[in-house]
């Protein structure tokens, strides 16, 4: 079977999209994180949430106590917003790689499929030469035998 020609470009093109996956599997990390640490976050103010409600509940609350929890409460508030903008970028990034990866994916089948029709030629031709031996072979043997009958 003749060598493919392009194995070098499908070598090639099958490091580029092991990189794709790669770097996909990179930033779904990065959001997978972002997640994790936005649940925290949100675990976290809705345990502040109830806290405060005790403190409050009391009825003597302390102000400072107070002031001081909503403080932190708005700090927690803006750590979320923060992870949320942080989450919509790497939601962006992952989509981005993935319809990077699905074009090199595409790429590789490309050459797979001319690697395939180009063996599937080459096995077609050998067949074809083949059998014309096998004519050849066989007119002799019937050109000997019609020559000695003659």
């Amino acid at each position: 079977m003749p060598k493919f020609r392009l194995a070098t470009l499908l070598k090639l093109r099958l490091d580029e999209r092991d990189r794709c996956r790669l770097a996909l599997a990179q930033a779904q990390e990065a959001e997978r994180l972002l997640a994790e640490q936005r649940g925290g976050i949100e675990r976290e103010l809705q345990a502040h949430r109830t806290n405060l409600g005790k403190l409050t509940q009391r009825g003597s609350a302390n102000v400072d106590a107070v002031l001081q929890a909503n403080r932190y409460e708005m700090v927690l508030r803006g750590q979320l917003r923060e992870i949320a903008a942080q989450f919509a970028q790497v939601t962006e990034e992952v989509e981005r790689r993935r319809l990077v990866l699905v074009e090199a994916d595409r790429q590789v089948r490309v050459l797979e499929k001319l690697r395939e029709n180009q063996a599937a030629e080459a096995v077609t031709a050998e067949l074809a030469a083949e059998a014309k031996e096998l004519d050849e072979s066989a007119l002799i043997g019937f050109r000997r035998k019609a020559e000695a009958n003659a």
